[in-house]
């Protein structure tokens, strides 16, 4: 159900996609389904600017943190191409095109959809097998540095909006 206003995270999705570009394809992304709860971290370092000038303690923003992080179920299915994508991707140091939106990205519905997209490499691959829940992977992924075109342009974080469908 696509709507304005407060949206509940079982509506929002995670897509990677294993070539980076300059700008996320909206065409084709693959949709992870079996997600969790999901962390997408924002944080700024404080670059104290502070002088006897004033008696006050003052800051200005430096480099921007971003991070990912996600629990993927474990299905135990020997064909499940998300998880057996992911571990290849983790153990071959695979950098993804990533985007967190807050809604499909093919049909977004009325209120369209928007989100962050980033280069990213799984840094965290830990499978959790408790003995009274289920498996899961909980996926820790770390903004990459990437050049892509000619001229080589570096690819950062941008959010993405996907215009309302009609």
């Amino acid at each position: 159900m696509s709507r304005k206003g407060p949206r509940a995270g079982i509506e929002c999705k995670l897509y990677y996609q294993t070539a980076v570009a300059a700008t996320f394809s909206v065409t084709t992304p693959t949709l992870v389904t079996e997600v969790q709860d999901l962390n997408i971290t924002l944080n700024k370092t404080k670059i104290d600017i502070t002088s006897r000038a004033s008696l006050y303690k003052a800051a200005i923003s430096g480099t921007i943190e971003v991070g990912l992080n996600f629990s993927l179920l474990y299905n135990a299915d020997p064909d499940d191409t998300i998880f057996t994508a992911m571990r290849t991707a983790f153990l071959n140091k695979t950098i993804w095109h990533w985007a967190i939106m807050d809604n499909l990205i093919a049909t977004p519905g009325p209120a369209g959809s928007q989100g962050l997209t980033l280069p990213g490499e799984i840094m965290e691959f830990p499978i959790d097998q408790p003995l009274e829940g289920n498996m899961k992977i909980d996926v820790a992924v770390a903004l990459s540095r990437v050049r892509v075109g000619t001229p080589a342009v570096l690819v950062d974080p941008a959010w993405l909006i996907v215009a309302p469908s009609a």
